[in-house]
């Protein structure tokens, strides 16, 4: 496991990113190994998939622990499509995708140690929970969460072109 000899650098992060025809937002709560949570919410202005979602969410967690000086993480999402992609395990042939994988697998490399796992949505009901509660809501009901909004998908402007990922391209 990559949290052999946990300390204060070390975080859990679950994610949960959800696109309906109100509109897409996402949730991120980072959680220390002592149990303290940030609940970290983001909406989406632009059209998003619940696949673009799923990335815009894992993106604002990495940079979110990468700010904090976290050296380890293990994520916790629930997109199976997300987490396959990220282990290599899926290929990538939405071009869009694509750049969403690039940024990650660029952000992913700050950590000393990174592991992502897909759990059950069952699993993941305190993200999942608030996800859904944000795609509904406005900003002013969660008054005790971090609140961000994203005008444009944060793969705009990726200078890096790429044409295909591979299953062996880790």
């Amino acid at each position: 496991m990559c949290l052999d000899a946990p300390d204060v650098s070390s975080w859990i992060l679950n994610v949960d990113g959800s696109s309906t025809q109100i509109g897409s937002r996402a949730r991120v709560v980072p959680r220390t190994l002592d149990g303290k949570e940030i609940k970290y919410s983001v909406t989406l202005t632009f059209l998003a998939t619940n696949n673009v979602a799923g990335y815009e969410t894992l993106l604002v967690g990495l940079h979110l622990k990468k700010e904090c000086s976290v050296k380890s993480l293990v994520v916790r999402n629930d997109s199976e499509l997300v987490v396959n992609q990220i282990q290599g395990a899926f290929e990538v042939s939405n071009p869009q995708l694509v750049k969403y994988l690039v940024k990650a697998k660029a952000q992913i490399q700050a950590f000393e140690c990174f592991k992502i796992e897909h759990i059950l949505r069952a699993e993941n009901w305190k993200a999942n929970q608030l996800v859904r509660d944000a795609t509904v809501g406005s900003p002013e009901q969660y008054a005790r969460s971090l609140w961000e909004i994203l005008a444009a998908p944060s793969i705009d402007g990726l200078d890096q072109e790429v044409l295909q990922v591979n299953k062996g391209d880790n």
